[in-house]
């Protein structure tokens, strides 16, 4: 009955509803210090009961920090976890920044095999809040800016990203790499419902590109190669700027990953098949359309308050 009545309601931003003003009754764990940068485990209370765990990586220096929530892919065992982004979000607090790395749904060990299509709906809704709530908690750090905020995300953390960017304003920049647009597409890789084309209506009000049309982030950069891995056809598979969001001026690079002869990325593509955030920044001029500007991420910031730019770079 509430699937059905959230597909009636074409999931407005109320089907991702919650108590913002609930105790995120944080609590901090060990710190490590990695490249000479504290990084902190962090655990904290979203709705439903659940709790959300990862670290927090502070800016370093005096003022008020930019912030970015790191969503973590799901891939190799070891970087299925926070982990996947703690050496970008170390290398960018040294330029001020201040970030939240969280465990999503999918580090649990053995998650996608353990999961059932009989709880993919309700349980996608409940990711997309915890990523709300882990905004109010990075939010909740000390000297924080809550006007620049960014989301980095890989893969199924980009195809969930990509939700929340349609239904949450607080971000206003967002790195997607690798997120494709449907999520029945990769659940039905696993064990299948009775019922398919079943499945597949109730999920695809879920899909990323029912959202990103409605998003009102300043910025975008979607990376997606050629040679990725998954449910899909080459660079055609991957979550690309949709037609409303281009009628507004909302910045963006959409890279879909071919190279020429030489070997260079052309057409402004990023052809990197496993691309990190620091590696996108290596020789990023010519990695852009000639009628490009670069803008390092952290030079956005720095259009509202000067901190030295960062290793995250758009192309607009």
């Amino acid at each position: 009955m509430i699937a059905a009545a959230l597909l009636a309601a074409g999931l407005e931003t109320s089907a991702f509803s919650y108590n913002s003003h609930a105790s995120l009754n944080m609590s901090y764990g060990a710190t490590t210090v990695v490249g000479g940068v504290p990084v902190r485990g962090v655990t904290f209370a979203s709705d439903g009961g659940r709790k959300v765990t990862g670290v927090v990586v502070r800016g370093v220096g005096a003022g008020t920090h930019p912030v970015i929530l790191f969503v973590h892919w799901l891939g190799d065992e070891a970087t299925t976890n926070h982990t996947e982004f703690e050496k970008d979000a170390v290398a960018l607090a040294k330029h001020g920044v201040t970030s939240l790395l969280i465990d999503a749904q999918w580090a649990e060990k053995n998650w996608f095999d353990k999961r059932t299509t009989a709880v993919d709906y309700q349980r996608s809704i409940e990711q997309v809040v915890d990523l709300r709530r882990s905004l109010d908690a990075l939010l909740a750090q000390p000297n924080v800016d809550a006007n620049r905020v960014a989301v980095v995300a890989h893969d199924f953390g980009a195809m969930y990203s990509a939700v929340l960017a349609g239904v949450d304003t607080r971000p206003k920049w967002y790195v997607l790499m690798a997120g494709t647009p449907s999520f029945s597409s990769w659940f039905l890789l696993g064990t299948k419902p009775a019922d398919i084309p079943a499945y597949e209506t109730l999920m695809a009000p879920l899909d990323p590109t029912n959202f990103l049309p409605h998003a009102t982030a300043r910025g975008f950069y979607f990376q997606f190669s050629a040679h990725e891995r998954g449910p899909f056809d080459g660079d055609a598979g991957g979550l690309r700027r949709p037609p409303r969001l281009a009628a507004r001026k909302t910045r963006y690079l959409a890279t879909f990953g071919r190279r020429d002869g030489d070997g260079r990325a052309e057409h402004g593509s990023v052809a990197s098949p496993n691309a990190k955030v620091a590696q996108l920044v290596e020789h990023a001029p010519e990695k852009c359309g000639v009628a490009s500007s670069i803008l390092a991420l952290g030079t956005m910031f720095k259009k509202l308050r000067e901190i030295r730019p960062a290793g995250l770079f758009l192309c607009v």
